[in-house]
């Protein structure tokens, strides 16, 4: 089941015409740098939480520069609110950026330090579609619009790209404004595909670490990940988001479109697309790899919260092996979860709302698999009050080998049945039950020994019992 709400084309990286500051503070090639690594510190090139946007943006670029050009270092943002957003306008060009802080070509440690700080984009930056020769907003009359002379991005807030030395990037608050742009017509496929990114980490091959980040209303990502050019036989390049919240962005909280290792702990992401505009799939988390792979991730305590879209969503281009461990799904106007990728598993794992599209599999290792999961539909755990889906999993789409091991679900709306499955799914050792007297159909291979209580029909029909099945107390044979 696949619905073009929930599927995202990629945003074209290679055709940006982001204004970088090269021309004004030399090449990023990295270099072999002798001597110790410098502590920059932004407020020493003229930033401050009472300079114009323009004066912020210049002096985050020209301090990101110092570090670039000593390979590694200390980047420094004292406590306050720091105005940001410059975009170029000239003949022919409606917009482009300058990047605000610009991590490049590093070879040593990097740390850029944020404790305090918030950087806020400025009102009226433009995004969207613009005439490159009026500078007018254009609406394209057919989509999918992808001419990049129109094409007019916001800003990428902190770039950190093709860095051999470690990146640690710390306390920021990253706060997008999007409530004040100046909106554009929409680009590429559906809705403004173009960048207002909080954070992008880019092509690094030394360790990224993204830690208590606060990155919302930016109107694409809260953060992006890429890695152009990954096989399977790549490295494993480590990214750790910590205490990262992704909150009210246009799109999405994290876009994973490459990498070879990502593991976020205690993370949020939450609201995507319940602001001013938004673009599909509007998800939590969107796993969609694009001229790459995505491998080795994994979610731990982290939470997936009341997006306009799908929760945690994998779906598209050769992504797989991710784990998820002690998060928490709350699916308000779609899907909980959407995890049709091979070798996704959920354990210990709590879904409020509709989990729907898992990964079937003749190979059991491949398939999705829950361990210990719980499966529910109260309203109560909603911070909106509501809670999507008829049923609370729907493998409609296909359940081979697809694994419920010690799991529990609790359909407490009357409106809710359990489960609808093939007669391929497996249950071990769960307990299932239901207030409302929908009919359920959670037919499968049944090992171990598995609980049916419901004030509804039940549906087993096809079903294979290996271990007892008891069906509100009775035996079924």
């Amino acid at each position: 089941m696949t619905d073009p709400l929930f599927t995202r084309r990629a945003v074209v990286l290679g055709s940006l015409p982001l204004a970088t500051g090269v021309g004004a503070f030399g090449s990023r090639a990295a270099h072999a740098f002798a001597g110790p690594s410098p502590i920059v510190d932004v407020t020493q090139f003229g930033a401050s939480p009472s300079a114009s946007a323009v004066q912020n943006s210049m002096a985050f670029a020209a301090a990101s520069e110092a570090v670039n050009r000593a390979g590694g270092g200390t980047l420094v943002v004292p406590a306050g609110t720091y105005r940001v957003g410059y975009q170029l306008r000239g003949k022919n060009s409606p917009g482009n950026p300058l990047d605000i802080i610009r991590i490049e070509g590093c070879t040593r440690p990097v740390i850029a330090q944020g404790t305090g700080a918030i950087l806020k984009a400025a009102d009226g930056l433009r995004f969207g579609s613009f005439h490159p020769r009026t500078g007018r907003r254009y609406d394209p009359v057919k989509m999918p619009f992808n001419d990049p002379s129109f094409r007019v991005d916001a800003y990428r807030m902190i770039l950190v790209k093709n860095c051999r030395g470690s990146v640690r990037v710390e306390g920021f608050e990253l706060d997008g404004n999007l409530e004040e742009y100046e909106l554009g017509g929409d680009y590429d496929d559906q809705g403004r595909q173009v960048l207002a990114v909080g954070v992008m980490l880019e092509a690094n091959t030394g360790a990224v670490t993204v830690a208590k980040v606060t990155s919302h209303h930016h109107g694409l990502d809260g953060v992006m990940i890429l890695h152009p050019g990954l096989t399977l036989g790549s490295p494993r390049y480590p990214i750790t988001l910590t205490d990262l919240v992704c909150d009210s962005n246009g799109r999405q909280g994290l876009s994973w479109v490459g990498g070879s290792q990502l593991t976020a702990i205690r993370c949020r992401f939450s609201r995507t697309g319940r602001v001013r505009f938004a673009s599909a799939p509007s998800a939590g988390v969107d796993v969609e790899a694009e001229n790459s792979v995505c491998r080795n991730g994994r979610f731990v305590d982290c939470q997936f919260v009341d997006n306009a879209g799908v929760g945690f969503l994998a779906e598209a281009g050769d992504s797989a092996n991710i784990r998820l461990e002690g998060c928490t799904f709350i699916g308000t106007t779609a899907w909980s979860a959407w995890p049709r990728k091979p070798g996704i598993v959920f354990e210990n794992c709590q879904f409020v709302g509709s989990v729907i599209n898992v990964f079937p599999d003749p190979d059991p290792r491949r398939a999705t698999r829950f361990l210990s999961c719980r499966f529910t539909g109260d309203r109560k755990l909603s911070p909106t009050g509501a809670v999507y889906g008829e049923f609370l999993l729907n493998l409609g789409g296909g359940a081979t080998n697809v694994l419920m091991s010690n799991c529990q679900f609790n359909a407490v709306d009357r409106d809710v049945a359990l489960a609808w499955s093939p007669a391929d799914a497996r249950y071990h050792n769960c307990a299932f039950r239901q207030r409302g007297k929908a009919v359920s159909r959670p037919r499968g291979i049944f090992t171990g020994t598995n609980r049916i209580d419901s004030a509804g029909g039940v549906d087993l029909y096809g079903s294979r019992f290996v271990g007892p099945v008891y069906v509100n107390g009775k035996l079924v044979t």
